[in-house]
Formats: C-alpha cells, sequence, structure tokens
C-alpha cells in the first residue's frame, strides 16, 4: 500500500459523536506525534464548558489515504480508503511526522501488509521529514529507521548517478503527492521565465 495524508481548513464547531461518547472539533492532542484517540469524553456540562473555554477548536482536518497497490492479475484496482482523519492546529516538528510514519509503517506491517512509502503536499515540515527519513541531503544523520530485514533496495540504472541522488536501500519511500507535482509541472510548462528540467533534458 502506499498511504497520503493533507490538511484542508474547516469551519470550527464542536460535535457530539453518540457513538464513541465523545466530543470532536478540538484539536487533537498528540503523544510521541500520534494522535490519541477519543480524547474529549467528559461525563458533565461542566467539564465539557471548561473545555470550550480552555481548549483550541481545530481550523484544519489532517486526513490519511491508503492506496492499495494495484496488482494487473486482479482486474480492477481497488480504490483509496479513508485511514483516519483529526483536528489539528498544524503545531507538530517533523521529527513528530516521522515517527507518526514509523507507527503507522509498523501497525500495517504487524497486520502483513507492508506500506511502500507516504506523500504528501510540499510543506516545508513535511519536505524535512521526507529528508530525514531518508537521511536525504542531511549533514548529521538524525534517525536511522532502516532495518535489514525490513528494508528493500532500489535498483538504480548507472546512468542516473548524476542526478539520482537517493540512497538505494530505505524502509520506504517518500514523495509529494501526484497533484501537487502535476500543478508544478503544469506552471513551469506555462510559464515563459521558469525552466523545467528533468534529469539532463531541458522540456
Amino acid at each position: 500500500v502506499f498511504l497520503s495524508e493533507d490538511c484542508s481548513a474547516i469551519i470550527p464547531k464542536i460535535e457530539y459523536d453518540s457513538t464513541l461518547n465523545t466530543f470532536n472539533g478540538f484539536v487533537t492532542p498528540l503523544l510521541e506525534g500520534i494522535p490519541i484517540e477519543n480524547a474529549f469524553n467528559y461525563e458533565s456540562f461542566e467539564q465539557l464548558k471548561l473545555a470550550i473555554e480552555t481548549k483550541t477548536r481545530a481550523k484544519l482536518v489532517n486526513v490519511h489515504l491508503i492506496q492499495p497497490i494495484h496488482d494487473r492479475t486482479l482486474g480492477l484496482a481497488p480504490p483509496p480508503s479513508v485511514l483516519a482523519a483529526y483536528g489539528t492546529d498544524n503545531k507538530l516538528t517533523s521529527i513528530d511526522i516521522v515517527k507518526k510514519w514509523i507507527m503507522i509503517y509498523q501497525e500495517f506491517f504487524s497486520r502483513n501488509i507492508r506500506v511502500l512509502g507516504f506523500s504528501t503536499d510540499g510543506d516545508p515540515k513535511y519536505l524535512r521529514s521526507m529528508r530525514i527519513a531518508l537521511n536525504f541531503f542531511v549533514k548529521t544523520q538524525t534517525l536511522n529507521i532502516n532495518n535489514n530485514k525490513l528494508s528493500f533496495t532500489i535498483n538504480i540504472p548507472s546512468s542516473w548517478s548524476t542526478w539520482y541522488f537517493l540512497n538505494r536501500t530505505q524502509l520506504f519511500l517518500c514523495m509529494q503527492d501526484g497533484i501537487h507535482l502535476c500543478c508544478k509541472i503544469r506552471n513551469r510548462l506555462l510559464s515563459k521565465n521558469t525552466k523545467l528540467k528533468m534529469g539532463s533534458y531541458n522540456v
């Protein structure tokens, strides 16, 4: 599978979920980068009143999608599904993001599902998380997440060596999602002043 995530603006409001007996709409607290489930259970009106007065309401929702990798022998490609969605203020750190990715990877692996990678938009914190996870142009290795038993090796053609700098061995891949990449390519193609270079070719 391949996972993607992105934030979208929402109208801040508090709603009650009778199924889980919890209130939604606050900024979900994080523990080591992991959102805490059902963090807003209140048994009295006074507790809810205090939360409304003191807790921050979420202006963004962070959504995680999971896309199964298409197996051509099975015919139709399975559709993507929502893995998680929670309110956020986007104040997490790049290390928090990497820890969250590793937790997701481990949870899927424990269920015999291999996560090949993560994609998101060009938010600077997420781009830095990608660099940290892949050790891509990092002066000092911050985290060593590679596992000799779980990592895979990318067969990189020797002719790419002048411009392709990703390490061959990775636990998972990271990339900007296709929509943002296509948008950037479109803007470059339509610009009279900006050049678009792919490998050693000028487009």
